[in-house]
């Protein structure tokens, strides 16, 4: 980044809770394992083949782009689905409240207050990143979702950042690259699943260039993903997993109808 610092990226008052109150907040959201609006937009990860992609026209975020996720801005509560794979009934709140009682839930129109879907209240996650370099810069997206690899991913950001509490640092904004990797199911072929690899640490006031910054930009290209090693999900138990998850990323994607997808 080499103009604005990263807080007033995130819309100026962020409200950055103290020191104390994130690190308990980080560690409540570990033990139990996010809303879209204003000039947000919503980042997913295309199964199909592992492009990272945001808001309604699908652009596809540039390769090595960096990004830096606001500590503060970390979700976590329930959504459902119905049959028909639309959103029903969604919780959030703020990491730094507890979970909402999952048993109090209820929802508008159903029969009973509960979900109508087979699978019930499911735990989500999201944060919210602003790009800091490449064509995208100044760009705003929060990502949330339910799946057990995006859970898997906003964990590694809550454990990094929590890492960075425990030593007492300053820097407690993960600056990353968005990537994927993916593995072949012997029943749904390959599978993609997203990684946030964190290649720096800000504070919220650093407004110096990247690392990768202070260098001569070269051409940028799309480098093949590594094969991560195969979970086993030969049983059933794994395959239904991976169906729900299948499910709820087809359900988001309605959610979010997009209208073309733009590459850079």
């Amino acid at each position: 980044m080499t103009s604005n610092a990263i807080a007033p990226r995130f819309g100026g008052g962020t409200g950055l809770v103290s020191r104390d109150a994130l690190k308990g907040a980080l560690n409540n959201a570990a033990m139990t394992m996010p809303r879209v609006g204003g000039d947000k937009q919503f980042l997913k990860m295309d199964k199909g083949n592992g492009d990272w992609i945001y808001g309604q026209d699908e652009t596809v975020v540039e390769d090595d782009s960096l990004w830096a996720a606001n500590p503060a801005s970390f979700l976590h509560g329930y959504i459902s689905w119905d049959k028909n794979q639309q959103v029903e009934g969604e919780v959030m709140v703020a990491i730094s409240r507890p979970l909402p009682d999952v048993g109090s839930l209820r929802i508008n129109g159903s029969p009973d207050g509960g979900p109508t879907g087979e699978h019930g209240w499911q735990f989500q996650m999201a944060v919210d990143m602003v790009c800091i370099s490449g064509a995208d810069a100044g760009t705003i997206v929060q990502y949330k979702q339910s799946s057990v690899g995006a859970l898997k991913a906003l964990g590694s950001l809550t454990d990094g950042i929590g890492g960075q509490l425990e030593a007492d640092a300053d820097e407690i904004v993960p600056v990353i690259k968005m990537k994927s990797d993916s593995y072949k199911h012997k029943k749904w072929g390959r599978i993609n699943n997203p990684i946030f690899e964190i290649v720096e640490w800000r504070t919220m006031d650093d407004n110096s260039p990247t690392a990768e910054a202070k260098e001569e930009a070269a051409p940028r290209t799309r480098t093949a993903r590594a094969a991560a090693p195969e979970p086993d999900t030969s049983g059933e138990a794994g395959d239904a997993e991976l169906a729900r998850e299948y499910e709820a990323t087809a359900a988001a994607q309605t959610a979010d109808t997009p209208r073309r997808r733009v590459r850079r």
